[in-house]
Parts: structure tokens; sequence; C-alpha cells
């Protein structure tokens, strides 16, 4: 059975928690020295615990290191600015650091739904260590993200009168960023295998974008923000079976993102998301002779719980004696098990992917009660009826945090020692529906739509990985 920590006696909250997940609670103390093994989720009772007591021993920045997410419930609304370089108006936090450690996540929660924002591997460094008395001048760096000014007032204990909502709510994150976690892997951030490979057979690494905030609509909306957080992980390898190096880049981050959008109504979505373009590969129009785009994901797909978004590229090795030494063996295989699926509830996948590159869109393809949406249409979200004119909402990923991934593996001859310049390209289009006037008869509208455009270049020098030493 999985275990929640509890650090100060367990609340309702984490009652509520670890019953509905089936978590064993356990118990213990700061003066205990608790130990983090074994934990899948750590509760921090904050009506017991002061900040001060929590920078001390330690524990936020050790579960971060481990990977282990931390329930925090706090008495006073400002507790995170004790323990954090993070400071939001709340009572009940969710810290979800990813495996990676690439990136990393804080929940705001409260009956009522959630607000999220995330950091890079270098924000997430300086945020655990702003407050220790080790971090130095350069860790104090003041974090103000959109989500800074949130505030919660509603207790949470008011989720007793449905005992499922908070777990649900927590559970809904958690499994979140286990996805992601889960495609970046915990043994090897890279292919499944790779890991066992010898060095001279493989080359690592990512390109970063670095995250970008952008404004849609900066006179009629200055608080809200796009949040643009992809980047790309790669992985090099030269594979005796069958005899080819493999290119294989897939997406990794926090995703995109929309924060401080005016609060929708039945007149207004506020600012969503209506599409993720993603596109990467050489910047010439052709391949090395004898290369080829050996596989894609995700496909086509519309409206679906379940998306196999990346292909499963694995690799194995065996070594075999000889008088010279040991001869690794590599191969490469797709493995059905090895992929990760992703939900794209009312939202549509177009994998364009032409000879070259990899090349998808994610668009929003319905509104939240199912009526058909067009990318670049934000009036197609009026309703009318009889003398009445109203405007439907929009779906969760176009509201909230959407990872667009994907991946792409090319096939080059393993003698190809060419050095390739790739580009790296994330559109992120933002629009807005609102009924500005009416007089029972007829109406007027305001559909702004805008996007930013984010691009880098690489190079990738295939002569860098052989099949033998």
């Amino acid at each position: 059975m999985s275990k929640l920590l509890s650090i100060g006696s367990p609340s309702l909250v984490a009652d509520l928690v670890g019953q509905n997940e089936k978590l064993s609670i356990s118990h213990a103390s700061l003066a205990d020295g608790a130990s983090l093994s074994g934990v899948d989720l750590l509760y921090l009772n904050g009506f017991e615990l002061s900040g001060q007591d929590l920078v001390k021993a330690g524990l936020i920045a050790q579960a971060f290191e481990k990977g282990i997410p931390v329930l925090y419930e706090m008495s006073d609304p400002d507790a995170m600015a004790q323990v954090s370089a993070f400071t939001c108006n709340a009572r009940l936090v969710l810290l979800q650091p990813l495996k990676s450690r690439r990136a990393s996540y804080i929940s705001i929660l409260d009956p009522h739904g959630m607000q999220q924002v995330g950091f890079t591997q270098e924000e997430t460094r300086l945020f655990m260590h702003a407050k220790s008395p080790k971090g130095g001048a350069a860790s104090r760096k003041a974090f103000t993200p959109a989500y800074a000014d949130y505030e919660s007032s509603a207790p949470v204990y008011r989720v007793a009168s449905n005992p499922g909502a908070l777990a649900r709510l927590v559970r809904t994150h958690l499994d979140k960023f286990s996805e992601v976690d889960q495609f970046v892997g915990t043994t090897s951030f890279f292919a499944p295998g790779s890991n066992n490979l010898p060095a001279y057979a493989k080359n690592e690494g990512y390109v970063d974008l670095g995250p970008h905030s952008w404004s849609p609509d900066s006179k009629n909306a200055p608080g809200c923000q796009g949040q643009i957080n992809v980047n790309f992980m790669f992985g090099l390898y030269s594979v005796t079976s069958p005899n080819y190096k493999y290119l294989d880049i897939q997406t990794v981050g926090t995703g995109c993102s929309i924060t401080g959008s005016p609060q929708p109504n039945g007149w207004d979505s506020g600012y969503y998301q209506e599409q993720i373009e993603v596109s990467y590969g050489p910047s010439s129009s052709t391949l090395p002779s004898g290369s080829a785009i050996d596989m894609t994901a995700p496909l086509n797909a519309v409206n679906s719980s379940s998306v196999a978004a990346t292909t499963g590229f694995s690799l194995g090795v065996s070594f075999e004696g000889s008088s010279s030494g040991p001869k690794a063996s590599v191969s490469a295989t797709y493995n059905s098990s090895q992929t990760t699926t992703i939900n794209i509830t009312d939202w549509a996948v177009i994998n364009q992917s032409p000879a070259t590159q990899g090349n998808w869109k994610f668009n929003m393809n319905t509104a939240d009660d199912g009526t058909p949406y067009t990318v670049g249409s934000p009036g197609s979200l009026v309703w009318t009826g009889f003398l009445q004119f109203g405007v439907r909402g929009t779906p969760s990923l176009s509201r909230n945090n959407n990872m667009p991934t994907n991946e792409t593996v090319w096939r080059f001859p393993n003698n190809c020692t060419d050095t390739l310049p790739f580009s790296f390209n994330i559109t992120q289009h933002i629009a807005r529906c609102q009924i500005t006037w009416s007089n029972g008869f007829t109406y007027t509208t305001n559909t702004p739509t805008n996007a930013l455009w984010c691009g880098i270049q690489a190079s990738f020098n295939l002569g860098t990985v052989k099949p033998t030493p």
C-alpha cells in the first residue's frame, strides 16, 4: 500500500486524501527526524508547524530532491513566503516536483478548483533554497508570478460535505504530473534502456527554449499572461540492430497555460488557448542520403481520453567477449508498453509532419458543451435563442495547463558523420469571445486572437556517436 506521511497530526484534509486514495497514513514529528523513505505523499500540518521549523528541518527540500509531492496545509495564508521564495495568499498548496528535476509545479487548491504555476529547473533550485541560510544572495530572488497574489479565503474544510472532492482534486494533479515524469522516465531521463549504452554510442541532452510570458491584450486585460514552458529532449544513438543511427527528440516541460485572465461568465469566455503548434527538424528540406523519419507520435486524434503521444522508442544492449575486450550489441525497438498517453478531451491533434520534420497542431475542437469550435473564430462560441444571446464555456485544456507531448525519431546510416542544423518552434494561440453590447434583438462582440512564436536553432553532429569504440 502507498504511504502518506503526516508531519504534525493528520487533519481532516490528510484523512480525506488518505482514505479516498487508499494511502496508509503514518505520523511523525520534526523532533523524530522524520524519514522520507518509502513515502509517496508528504503532508505538512501548518497549524502545528512554523515555517521556520520547516526550513530548519529541510523536509520540503528533501522531498523535492526525492520527487515526493508535498501537501501543505497552512494556518497562515502567507506561510508559503516563510518557507520559499513563492508567495500566495492561500490555505492549501500541492507542491509537485518532477522526478526529472527539470521543472516543478505549485498547485493552489481550494474547494472550487485550483490555480497553478510552473517553475523551471533553475527557478526550482532558487525557490527551494531561497530561505536557506546557505542559499546565498543569489537564491533570494523574489518570484512574482501571476498567481503570487492569488487569494483563497474559503476554508478547505468545506470539502467535508463532499468527502472525495479534495482527494479527487489532489489525485487529478498527481496523475497529470506523474504522466510527465513517466514521459521523461524514472530510471533514465531519455529513451528507455539508454542508460545501459556505452558512452561512445550515445549523446543525450536538452534544447532549452526557456520559459516565456507574454500579454495577449495589454490594453483590455493587462494582467493576463500567456505562459510557454516547453523544451526539447534529445538522444542520438548508434545502434547495431538494425544498423542505423537514431535521433530521438521529445517535448518536455510544464506546458502552455494562461494566467490572470478575466473570469468567464455567460457573456464572456475570458482568454483561453485555442491552438498550440509545435515543429522541429532539419533546417534544410533534405536529409542525408539513406536517412528518413522513422516514426512520429501522436497520430491524428480528435476528442480522445487516451492518445499515444510518444513512440515507445526503446534501446537494449548486450555484450560479447573477444580477445580485444567486450563488444556491445545495441538494438532499437518500438515498445507499446513504453508509450505515454495524453488526454485531449474537447481538443484534436493534427500530425502534419512532412518528410523531414516533426510538425503538430493541437487544436481546441469543441466548446465545453460539445458544440464544434473553429480555431481562429472565437465567435463560434456565441449561442443565440429567441431574444437571447450568450457565450459558451471553454474546455479544461483551454483554460488550464496543456502540454503538447510529442516525439519524432529519425534514422541515419551508421557511417554518416554530418552535422545537421535543426530548428525548434512553438506557437501559442490565445483568443477571447465577449458580448460587449445587446439590446435584446442584436449584439456586438469582441473576439480578439493573438499568438506568440518562440524558436531556437541547434545542431547535431552525427559523428559524435559510433557503433564501436
